[in-house]
């Protein structure tokens, strides 16, 4: 095999590129984008080349291309900030929490493993959140439980999540131990709307 030199490198690129140019300039076709020919400009990214990076004017204004694997319209998707507001605005610390999954079991599901039960989320039946409040009592707490977000606060801490799965809120049930100044909170897990 021949050894090249620099000198030879460089006239292979100028040879390439020159032979790429001649053929953009006569058939119209216009080099790929990389990210070195991406720029950003007033409202969006465009590259280079004038392509339009997904947007069109039609009119003055200004209209997106829909992409067809989008699952939803970015307009149908409110902002995290819209989301949040009021509660990344409240100076409150998060006191600390878990979620548990429960689920039925018997016998031949834990020790034959012939039942049809997995041991992921995906065949619980109740969501557990517990959340610890110290120095709290049952009077300070207030909460606010929907399909698919906890909100539990008192004057001193505030805890606002999502669920990990749309709940019944109507039937769960919520419980203090005075003891460990915790809040029990039990959700049944609705599977229709997963």
């Amino acid at each position: 095999m021949a050894d090249f030199r620099l000198q030879d490198l460089n006239a292979l690129t100028d040879l390439l590129t020159q032979d790429q140019e001649d053929a953009d300039s006569s058939t119209g076709y216009s080099a790929p984008s990389n990210p070195g020919s991406i720029v950003v400009r007033g409202n969006g990214i465009k590259d280079q080349s004038g392509g339009g990076g997904g947007a069109e004017e039609e009119g003055g204004a200004k209209k997106k291309k829909k992409d067809p694997k989008d699952i939803w319209d970015e307009d149908e998707v409110p902002t995290e900030e819209a989301i949040l507001v009021e509660d990344m605005e409240d100076a409150r610390p998060r006191p600390k929490y878990e979620i548990l999954f429960k689920q039925d079991v018997m016998s031949e599901d834990v020790f034959l493993g012939m039942g049809e039960k997995t041991p992921g989320s995906s065949d619980c039946t109740h969501m557990t959140i517990r959340i610890q409040f110290p120095g709290h009592t049952m009077k300070d707490l207030d909460l606010d439980v929907t399909t698919q977000k906890l909100r539990a606060e008192s004057p001193r801490m505030l805890l606002a999540i999502y669920l990990p799965l749309p709940v019944d809120s109507d039937r769960g049930s919520a419980k203090w131990d005075t003891k460990k100044e915790m809040l029990i909170i039990t959700l049944p897990i609705k599977r229709d709307e997963w």
